[in-house]
């Protein structure tokens, strides 16, 4: 089964670690450079518990696919957001 498929889950993305391309996405969930590479700031402070993209994340929320989430866990690697 899928992640989406799970009925859990609306939209999903998988990007390189690089940040420099989408491996797959849900159809119509087109996500920007710039958004991708906000993402990619926030999982390269996963260890920090205090770093600065990671703060500004869960303060004023992410833009993914034009749309804003609201963080709502980070952990492993993983951004967990939801629409608002």
């Amino acid at each position: 089964t899928s992640l989406v498929g799970s009925g859990h889950i609306d939209k999903a993305c998988i990007i390189s670690a690089a940040g420099d391309s989408t491996w797959a996405a849900t159809a119509g969930f087109t996500v920007k450079p710039e958004e991708i590479q906000e993402v990619i700031a926030i999982l390269n402070e996963t260890d920090k518990e205090n770093g600065p993209s990671v703060t500004k994340a869960f303060a004023e929320g992410i833009h993914v696919a034009g749309e804003r989430y609201v963080i709502t866990r980070i952990e492993d690697r993983h951004v967990y957001a939801r629409h608002v």
